[in-house]
């Protein structure tokens, strides 16, 4: 193990926009992020799939995506939140918990539905919804006091507006 300042990151994507016709687009894209001189680190995979059609200036679409930690790295965040300290010293569970919310692991699923319209070429409004399925854990969910959040299902709704200048 290295003890400079530098951690090595090997990030590798690869992804593809294909026009279907009819005006149907199918995106996707797979990311691997290894940091390999590190064995305490936990690499992620991810990626998404979504189908888009252009109806004049709106733009409907599905899409599909899932981000998962390196299966050591998960069973390390399900290890140490599984051991509750009972009785006058549970006072330092907390501590406990912030200690395995350091510990970033995701393993989540989501499925999105949504639209965007184009008020100009350089100007969007976009409304989606999202549910996303966190298995035992998200390093994006903050854990609220008590057991953690896992197998959960989550709802998002989002309306955005975008411009380029």
């Amino acid at each position: 193990m290295s003890t400079g300042a530098s951690i090595r990151h090997l990030v590798y994507v690869l992804g593809f926009d294909i026009d279907l016709g009819h005006n149907f687009r199918l995106l996707a894209e797979y990311g691997n992020h290894a940091i390999p001189d590190y064995t305490s680190i936990s690499g992620t995979h991810g990626g998404y799939l979504a189908l888009l059609k252009n109806i004049g200036r709106w733009t409907p679409y599905i899409a599909v995506s899932g981000l998962l930690s390196e299966q050591k790295a998960r069973e390390l965040y399900n290890d140490v939140n599984a051991h509750r300290i009972q009785g006058p010293t549970a006072f330092l569970n907390a501590t406990q918990t912030q200690i395995v919310d350091a510990i970033k692991v995701y393993e989540q699923h989501t499925m999105a539905v949504g639209t965007s319209y184009h008020l100009t070429p350089k100007q969007k409004i976009k409304a989606e919804w999202a549910r996303t399925h966190v298995g035992d854990m998200s390093g994006f969910i903050d854990n609220p006091p008590g057991p953690t959040i896992s197998d959960t299902d989550i709802n998002v709704f989002s309306i955005s507006y975008s411009f380029v200048f």
